[in-house]
């Protein structure tokens, strides 16, 4: 953990003109990996932006968290490499690129998974993850440049990747479930799907949404409260919510989203 920061979020307009003004207080922390070079640099390869809603703040975010950002570049190398223990400043070629990718891709799985458990472990009940990549490797999230050859997943990759991952995590017994309003293997281009019912509470109201900061998610929730665009705004088409939620609590229904 890099940076661990105490920031407050003020609930927006629209939903503070529908259902009052509130207050949701947050730990805003930076997660990174990093290798060490053989001059004892360290270079970055992987970083989470996490926000973490503790019993202090009001409900719809108490006891929530939220990744807004994954980031990772190839700049890691696995131990058959040649660049593994060069300097940092090395120009030399990667002698193991798929090696090198894979192990980088597994310590990312890992750390992901760690962080689901360490969220469970301490009273969260619930985990949001913003899935979109990048546009293309010229838009960054953290990371401002990576390397040109590498690849820039499309949201159908990234999706069936978290996919991957979450199932992972339920097999394991971090999480008990997890849900998503991305488009499903096998659905046409014409499919909509929705957020799950469970998202908006027994009475199916946005007051049940959590309000995370930054990040279109939020935007479009408030065009909806504030009633400049309709419901549909929510739908998973829009790139907009490419939202995913994951249950850390083995305890809580699996079928709830």
């Amino acid at each position: 953990v890099v940076s661990n920061v105490k920031r407050r979020q003020n609930s927006t307009p629209g939903f503070t003109k529908k259902y009052g003004k509130k207050v949701f207080p947050y730990q805003l922390k930076n997660i990174m990996a990093f290798m060490e070079c053989a001059d004892r640099t360290d270079v970055a390869f992987l970083a989470l932006v996490v926000a973490e809603f503790g019993p202090d703040a009001p409900e719809p975010n108490r006891n929530k968290a939220y990744i807004s950002y994954i980031d990772s570049v190839q700049l890691y190398h696995c131990a058959s490499c040649r660049m593994r223990g060069r300097a940092s400043t090395c120009t030399t070629e990667c002698s193991s690129k798929d090696a090198c990718n894979e192990e980088r891709k597994e310590i990312v799985r890992r750390v992901l998974i760690g962080y689901l458990d360490s969220v469970r472990l301490r009273g969260f009940e619930g985990l949001y993850i913003w899935a979109m990549p990048p546009n293309d490797l010229h838009h960054d999230y953290v990371f401002h440049m990576r390397p040109i050859h590498q690849h820039c997943p499309s949201p159908q990759q990234l999706d069936h990747w978290y996919t991957k991952l979450l199932t992972a995590a339920q097999t394991e017994g971090v999480i008990a479930g997890f849900d998503s309003n991305a488009h499903a293997q096998g659905d046409s281009e014409d499919t909509v799907r929705t957020l799950p019912a469970s998202l908006f509470g027994p009475d199916m109201s946005l007051r049940h949404v959590p309000q995370f900061p930054g990040g279109l998610k939020v935007r479009a929730l408030e065009a909806v409260l504030s009633g400049d665009r309709s419901d549909d705004i929510l739908s998973p088409r829009s790139p907009d919510t490419s939202l995913r939620r994951s249950l850390d609590s083995p305890s809580t229904p699996s079928g709830v989203a």
